[in-house]
């Protein structure tokens, strides 16, 4: 029985070890992720690719994007070989091919900023799983800087291999010109452009300025205005709303009468107020500048006499409606903040509720300043947009 017990003892020990055998085994059989797959692949493709082996090339980059999805390493290698064998075309480009130029850009940007550590830490996945700045890069730019003289300047190819071999912005500039605006990458690029530079955009102004009232009504004279407006900007068309208010005293006496009483009298007393839709239209638009014409309706008027307690009389105001045309001239200071100059031409009649009988329209001149969201500014400043084409 002793011996059975040792028998069975010494079977369950060898089965334990046997088993750690067959996981130990499993253990060493290598997992090949987007990582290996893209570094190893980029490595095989350039050393085909010097050796002329173009098919074996095409070979590598199709098993590469098979495995890993169209990276932007991929696709810049996908046009190396087709630019190299005189065949490139756009259909070879991605979908959303500029999206591959702004992930090259950024990938040079981040290697010119020494700030590598970027792909370590977090953006292997956005840069294809190719290290920045090291044998691919290299290569590629080497390679695309020695095709580009097979190519006139007014070709494609030519564009592509100078984007490829610096990574300048001036294929932004270039893509604007009557020579590519039928390619698919210029096409895309306009496409960006008019989302950017068409898109909804919100702001909050602060207006200061001056009232200048004519004719008869010039007697009221001169006032200080200040007011809000709350906007946004759709493709050409602004559209304000305005609040303001128009400060101090006439400097002169004038007549306004009394409704309970019917007398006319004397008075100095001026507040008023105002309170519209604007509409405006770009007439010229340029990076920092605008201009435009604009036209708008309010309800405007201003209080003439206090009310008199002891008399039981009430307060007296004159109110008309407004109807404004003019210009308008914006300067943008910063993407987020600039100043505007409104001059205005304003048709109204004081004398609607017969409360003053003095008539004359009035000029505002005002400076605007201004708060937007610099998003989109920015966007297009750095897509080297020539804003009014």
């Amino acid at each position: 029985m002793k011996r059975l017990g040792l028998i069975v003892s010494l079977l369950v020990v060898v089965n334990v070890f046997l088993r750690g055998q067959n996981f130990d085994s499993l253990m060493v059989k290598k997992h090949l992720d987007c990582e290996d797959i893209s570094y190893n692949s980029a490595l095989i493709f350039e050393r085909y690719y010097n050796e002329n082996k173009l098919d074996s090339a095409h070979s590598i980059l199709k098993y590469w994007q098979d495995k890993c999805g169209l990276s932007e390493p991929v696709q810049r290698a996908k046009i190396l070989l087709a630019i190299r064998e005189n065949n490139f075309n756009d259909s070879l480009l991605a979908q959303k091919a500029m999206n591959m130029i702004f992930n090259y850009q950024n990938r040079m940007n981040v290697y010119k900023s020494g700030n590598n550590n970027l792909y370590d830490n977090a953006e292997k996945y956005y840069y294809g799983y190719v290290p920045i700045g090291k044998e691919y890069d290299t290569f590629t730019g080497k390679a695309f800087s020695e095709l580009r003289a097979n190519y006139s300047e007014d070709r494609v190819e030519n564009l592509l291999c100078q984007f490829y071999t610096d990574a300048s912005d001036t294929i932004y500039t270039k893509l604007q010109t009557q020579v590519f605006k039928n390619t698919r990458l210029s096409k895309e690029y306009y496409d960006i452009v008019n989302y950017y530079s068409n898109s909804l955009t919100s702001y909050i102004n602060f207006v200061s300025g001056i009232w200048i009232p004519t004719g008869k009504l010039s007697i009221i004279g001169v006032h200080p205005e200040i007011g809000i407006i709350f906007g946004g900007k759709y493709k050409k068309f602004a559209y304000d709303i305005d609040l303001g208010v128009r400060i101090l005293n006439s400097p002169n006496r004038y007549l306004a009468k009394r409704p309970e009483t019917g007398v006319y009298e004397y008075t100095n007393k001026f507040f008023g107020a105002y309170i519209g839709f604007v509409l405006l239209r770009d007439i010229f638009v340029d990076r920092y500048n605008e201009i435009k014409l604009l036209a708008g309706v309010a309800f405007d008027g201003f209080d003439a006499l206090d009310k008199d307690n002891d008399l039981k009389l009430e307060s007296v105001s004159a109110v008309s409606y407004n109807f404004n045309f003019g210009l308008s001239y914006k300067r943008f200071i910063t993407d987020g903040f600039f100043l505007e100059f409104r001059a205005k031409y304003n048709i109204v009649d004081y004398t609607l509720n017969k409360k003053i009988d003095l008539t004359g329209n009035a000029i505002s001149l005002q400076i605007i300043t201004g708060i937007i969201d610099p998003t989109n500014r920015r966007i297009l400043k750095r897509l080297k947009y020539k804003y009014g084409k």
